[in-house]
């Protein structure tokens, strides 16, 4: 068997430590699927320490001390590969905007499935031309790469979807989210996440999309001051760290489930009580600013096609643009 190269060695150790954690593997398994000497190994994961990975020696072999909150596409291709198969990762420690740089990916080619993912934003954005904030280490910040061939009227409910989403993977982790439509996340009445859909169309049919998610995962008190809107962090609202890669995952693999279904049924109705049940001031009085002119009324829920129904004096209305002010 030819010997592996470094990056397929260092995925090769990387994946056996992730399937047999938080147990051992020994070296002479390592070298086996990797086609090396134990000596090999040895040297690889002396480099994987080096760069920071939590690897620990003992007589059993190797072992991951903790799983590592890294973006490293040899560790985070593995780590998701169990609940998201064949998900490409694109990684950078910094860039001006991982949609940016997705979405000329995306006009290159890139399959469907590639993700975006950096440890700093330079020129994060948001809805409405807004800059979304991030810090390394504390921060979530990724694009993903959709081709659904669907109709760009109806993909706008994608932002729907992945806010319902986002909601279920941090319900998971023992949050109590609510979405502010039409792409916000909020927790104890504070944004935690934002949702940004970017389209490019052919002819009727969309070509592609480009799905930006920002989430405060470990940001601190100090941190969240300087924002200009009001913000909170997972770590702030919950009191103790959070691993960015288990929120990734989760959001993938709720986010990815849903998807298909609505890409194959061109119907975003199935999710509608799932979405008004989590909705911010349902039942309430809002504004939504962003149109021609804003709208003021009682919300009633999102309807089928992800569209705010709002009741304006005696007339029901429906919002597809524009936020809740």
């Amino acid at each position: 068997m030819p010997a592996m190269n470094r990056l397929n060695l260092s995925r090769t150790i990387l994946s056996l430590l992730l399937e047999a954690f938080p147990g051992s593997v020994s070296g002479e398994k390592i070298g086996a699927t990797g086609g090396v000497s134990r000596v090999a190994v040895w040297k690889e994961v002396r480099k994987l320490q080096d760069l920071g990975f939590p690897i620990v020696a003992s007589r059993l072999g190797y072992r991951l001390a903790s799983i590592p909150d890294r973006f490293d596409p040899d560790f985070l291709e593995p780590y998701l590969e169990r609940d998201v198969p064949g998900i490409r990762v694109v990684y950078r420690e910094e860039v001006d905007s991982t949609s940016t740089l997705l979405r000329a990916l995306a006009e290159e080619g890139a399959p469907e499935g590639t993700l975006c993912i950096a440890e700093r934003q330079t020129r994060g954005r948001g809805r409405r031309g807004r800059s979304w904030f991030s810090l390394p280490g504390k921060s979530l910040t990724f694009s993903f790469l959709l081709r659904p061939l669907l109709s760009p009227s109806f993909c706008a409910s994608c932002t729907l979807l992945a806010g319902i989403a986002l909601a279920e993977a941090l319900e998971g982790l023992g949050f109590s989210p609510v979405l502010k439509w039409p792409n916000d996340v909020l927790l104890g009445g504070k944004k935690v996440a934002g949702i940004l859909l970017e389209t490019a169309t052919d002819l009727d049919e969309v070509s592609w999309m480009v799905l930006g998610v920002g989430v405060n995962v470990n940001l601190e008190r100090r941190d969240l001051t300087p924002l200009p809107f009001q913000a909170t962090s997972l770590l702030f609202e919950g009191g103790v760290p959070v691993l960015r890669v288990e929120v990734l995952r989760r959001f993938l693999a709720c986010f990815l489930a849903a998807y298909r279904r609505w890409k194959e049924e061109g119907d975003f109705s199935p999710w509608v009580a799932d979405y008004n049940r989590r909705l911010a001031f349902l039942g309430r009085s809002v504004t939504i600013v962003g149109g021609k002119s804003p709208v003021s009324g009682t919300a009633l829920g999102v309807d089928g096609s992800g569209a705010l129904r709002v009741m304006e004096g005696e007339k029901e209305r429906r919002i597809t643009w524009g936020e809740i002010a």
